[in-house]
């Protein structure tokens, strides 16, 4: 009986897994627990880096050289949504000195009475920009233009970005019912079309959203209860000659509303959607500059708005960039550039032993499945882990029901937390526009994308008893 113990341990730990992938996994726990902890871990991952390197190569030199690899690797894969970033909050530096911002808020004031209210507008509008375009590129455009309207009112950056972030990242992403990007992607790992999939993705994406969502304004109104010496402000007033401003308040609606039509008449998405919206920015820059400057004065401030934005963005990426190359190390298609085609990934190779040697109930399998997406979803984008969690699905499921109600939770869960909502380097679009700390951003998240994900696990555990 011991013996047999002993052999079904070492099938599920050791087999086929080396001394690598338990560094790096007992080098992942040790992160995370510094993460909650608030410590900085930049150091950490360049150590952590190091090793695993010098586990693969046995070389000082190579190891020294996959860092550097690591941050090229991990730069390149926000890269599109740096640059997006930088270039739209160019854009909102010349709008700011035009005072074309303040003319453009100015109808939505009456619209924004209380934080609730805020918040709730805040959010819808980013699920409806997020649904048509994907969150990339709605991120800067509604945070630049409602962030400074909201804090007027009496809500805070950090809940302004809570609800940039749940209602695009969250509700929007998970679902993606318009686009239908994601469960595309995730029903071809289950062998299956979205079509198949979407009625059992939406009681989960449903109810997760609908908790989620709950959680977050109590918790919200809970924090505003508590702070009695809240402080109004006043967006400070700029003079501007109004004429300007609405000249270059038609020339940014005209624009932008091109960019939209574009977008949906030929199905233009993800990185596409951030680069065309980017590139509108930046010729609105120099549209802005040449309006309220003379020709002269304007060749001179374009160089300096653009300098502003990407000073900006540098100093909220940059922190990260260290921690994505380290978790890109775990995804093998990332790994295989950092350290050579060979690589193993670390992630995808210790999920795959563990769901191969475990046997489960259909109720554990919800279990297993939201473990397997928490693993999935540690680099940050979300997308690495939804084209095998359908595979991982047929793995453990027993029926094409089983298989379907695990994928779609698998999909809600990725989306919601890598996607993302709960790891830090992948808040940093929406924490840079807000101007707020990433940290911050993932710890008032928590609480409500977990309770919301546990609403979703139950409604897939219900399914499984009434369908399967």
């Amino acid at each position: 009986m011991k013996y047999d113990t002993l052999n079904i341990l070492y099938d599920l730990f050791m087999d086929n897994l080396t001394i690598m992938h338990w560094v790096y996994l007992m080098l992942t726990i040790i992160m995370c627990i510094m993460l909650i902890r608030k410590n900085d871990i930049t150091l950490f991952c360049v150590v952590s880096i190091y090793i695993i390197a010098f586990l693969y190569s046995k070389s000082f030199l190579f190891s020294i050289q996959t860092i550097c690899r690591g941050i090229m690797v991990a730069f390149e894969q926000f890269l599109p949504i740096f640059i997006g970033i930088s270039l739209i909050m160019s854009m909102t530096c010349a709008m700011q000195v035009s005072g074309s911002n303040r003319l453009l808020l100015k109808p939505l004031e009456r619209f924004l009475q209380t934080p609730t209210k805020s918040y709730l507008i805040v959010g819808i509008t980013m699920f409806i920009v997020s649904t048509l375009i994907w969150p990339s590129p709605a991120v800067a455009l509604i945070g630049a233009l409602l962030v400074p309207l909201a804090s007027k009112i009496g809500l805070s950056p950090i809940y302004t970005a809570v609800a940039i972030n749940i209602f695009g990242h969250g509700v929007a992403l998970s679902g993606d019912f318009f686009i239908q990007g994601v469960p595309e992607v995730a029903a071809r790992g289950a062998g299956f079309t979205s079509n198949e999939l979407l009625p059992y993705l939406l009681p989960i994406w449903g109810i997760t959203s609908i908790v989620t969502i709950a959680v977050s304004i109590c918790i919200m109104r809970k924090d505003l209860n508590k702070s009695s010496n809240i402080v109004i402000k006043r967006a400070e007033e700029v003079k501007y000659n109004k004429y300007k401003s609405v000249l270059i308040l038609v020339f940014m609606c005209i624009f932008f509303i091109i960019d939209i039509i574009c977008m949906l008449y030929f199905n233009i998405t993800g990185d596409g959607a951030t680069t065309l919206i980017s590139g509108t920015a930046l010729i609105m820059t120099c549209i802005i500059s040449f309006i309220v400057y003379s020709p002269k004065d304007a060749l001179k401030m374009i160089p300096q708005f653009v300098e502003k934005g990407f000073g900006f963005s540098i100093k909220a990426f940059a922190p990260a960039v260290l921690i994505i190359a380290f978790f890109s190390l775990g995804n093998q298609e990332y790994a295989s550039h950092i350290l050579d085609e060979a690589a193993p990934g670390f992630i995808d190779d210790i999920i795959t032993q563990f769901v191969n040697n475990v046997d489960v109930t259909k109720e554990l399998s919800t279990v297993i499945q939201m473990i397997v997406g928490a693993l999935y979803s540690l680099d940050g984008s979300g997308f690495a882990g939804l084209s095998v969690i359908g595979n991982i699905a047929r793995n453990i499921a027993s029926t094409s029901e089983q298989v379907k109600i695990l994928t779609a939770l698998g999909q809600v869960e990725i989306m919601w937390i890598g996607g993302g909502t709960l790891i830090p380097w992948s808040v940093i679009p929406v924490a840079a526009v807000c101007n707020v700390s990433p940290g911050e951003l993932v710890r008032k998240n928590l609480i409500p994308v977990l309770t919301g994900l546990f609403a979703g696990m139950l409604m897939a555990i219900v399914m499984m008893l009434i369908l399967v």
